[in-house]
């Protein structure tokens, strides 16, 4: 729905981007998650749930599967992860709770668009994560999320991460996670 296959098509055919290898599962890993409301006392150990089990399907079977049919880098610095909303959380969590020097679940560029950063696992000052080449973090103006977003990236530049912020005009709508894709697969690789 938000266009990504022509976004990064325009984008490498300008020279603005690198060819690339986009893998978009869908990301929940419990729907029971739908069952409880953002504002509910189950909400937050719902939605934690729901990301482990998705890390365990993208770490075990998506990312092998991936390497196992297709030429694509198989280490830290030709990985990418971003994603937008929930799959933001799941992306900034992998990407900096879950960053192994090498191997399936290391990535060396991140990102995460309107991610509700309430939630995240707060990550380690040090380790791998706290090398990444980009560790970018977006959201709209307008967004609910706005505010953890902020407070998100600079607790994570209190612990020494590099972090790109950026805002942009707009809501939790998709012209504003397109903004982010456009701005964060330039970085890329």
């Amino acid at each position: 729905m938000g266009g990504a296959n022509f976004v990064l098509d325009n984008l490498i055919a300008q020279g603005k981007a690198k060819p690339m290898v986009v893998v978009m599962p869908l990301g929940y890993g419990d729907l029971g998650l739908f069952r409880t409301g953002i504002m509910d006392a189950g909400f937050a150990a719902a939605f934690n749930s729901n990301n482990a089990l998705f890390r365990e399907v993208l770490l075990t079977e998506i990312v092998p599967r991936v390497e196992a049919e297709y030429k694509v880098a198989k280490t830290r610095e030709g990985k990418a992860i971003a994603g937008l909303s929930m799959g933001a959380s799941e992306s900034l969590d992998i990407g900096l709770n879950h960053a192994g020097k090498d191997g399936v679940g290391a990535f060396a560029w991140v990102g995460g668009f309107s991610a509700p950063a309430q939630f995240l696992e707060r990550p380690a000052a040090s380790g791998p994560a706290s090398k990444l080449r980009l560790l970018w973090i977006g959201c709209g103006t307008d967004d609910s999320l706005l505010e953890p977003n902020r407070k998100f990236i600079a607790e994570l530049r209190t612990k020494g991460y590099t972090v790109q912020g950026a805002e942009v005009p707009g809501a939790h709508v998709w012209p504003v996670w397109q903004r982010d894709l456009v701005d964060f697969v330039q970085l890329l690789f």
